[in-house]
């Protein structure tokens, strides 16, 4: 018969002494092979087990839910400063050059789930970005409509800068000036319509418990883009953010439980003498 091992008075928030704690009685019973042995195994693992359930969230592994969001790489209709809402523009050479680029960049991030705007422009930048991947991504990319451009109904396809006005309402500025007032053209979307819609996407994102340790990608546009972080920048953060997001620039949030964190800021993954904004703001 061994001698006899002390019970430790110590309680302890530590994860380190959850096992001394369970040492308690005769050594004979950490006998290999032995019933006391086994009672005691049992008697730590439970233990174990009940020390992750109610442990200080210090002590618990943080589930890290990483999210790139994407803006789409150049049209032609960028270029010449038109509005581009709904209308289905392809990339031109320099966006698909960028999204290679931005890809090459981003492949050896491992991309478990990838999402985008049904529009070409987006869905292009995606298969460009996810096609450049050396870390097992994901090569399926689910539409959603909740990401698309702002719709700009019957302006679209129109001149919006300073010098060529095809538009001829100057309640068009107020997507620049007052963008929560900003209602739009009879047929097209308010500034405030898309916030709803895209948060609507953030928030079933956020709350997929399958995605909360993973990585995620999403390819959209400049307002929607703009739309959704509304979920993740400060209440009193201007609509624009200073600017319109450059093409193929990346924000990267970090979302832990129901607080997110943006970590990069339209981030540019190429010469940044290439960005170019054709519109006025």
């Amino acid at each position: 018969m061994g001698p006899e091992v002390a019970s430790s008075p110590i309680v302890a928030l530590d994860y380190g002494y959850i096992r001394g704690i369970s040492a308690v009685g005769s050594a004979s019973h950490w006998q290999c092979g032995g019933h006391g042995f086994k009672s005691r195994m049992l008697h730590l693992i439970y233990l174990e087990g009940v020390f992750l359930a109610f442990a200080p969230s210090k002590f618990k592994e943080k589930r890290v839910l990483k999210i790139y969001i994407v803006r789409h790489g150049e049209t032609k209709l960028n270029s010449e400063g038109r509005l581009q809402g709904w209308i289905d523009e392809p990339l031109i050479e320099s966006g698909r050059e960028l999204a290679k680029i931005t890809g090459q960049k981003l492949s050896d991030i491992c991309f478990h789930a990838a999402y985008s705007s049904p529009l070409k422009r987006a869905f292009e930048t995606g298969q460009l970005i996810i096609s450049e991947n050396k870390a097992g991504s994901t090569d399926k990319i689910i539409t959603d409509d909740r990401l698309k451009e702002i719709n700009f109904g019957e302006w679209d396809g129109l001149c919006c800068t300073k010098s060529n006005f095809e538009i001829g309402d100057d309640s068009f500025w107020k997507i620049y000036s007052d963008p929560f007032h900003y209602e739009g053209p009879a047929n097209g979307e308010s500034i405030l319509d898309v916030c709803k819609r895209t948060g609507a996407f953030w928030d079933e994102l956020v709350s997929d418990k399958s995605l909360q340790d993973k990585n995620v990608i999403i390819f959209m546009h400049g307002c929607s883009l703009r739309a959704m972080l509304r979920k993740v920048y400060p209440a009193d953060e201007p609509f624009w953010h200073g600017h319109t997001p450059p093409n193929c620039s990346v924000n990267i949030i970090e979302v832990v439980g129901a607080k997110a964190k943006l970590i990069e800021d339209d981030k540019v993954y190429y010469d940044e003498n290439l960005i170019s904004n054709a519109y006025d703001q």
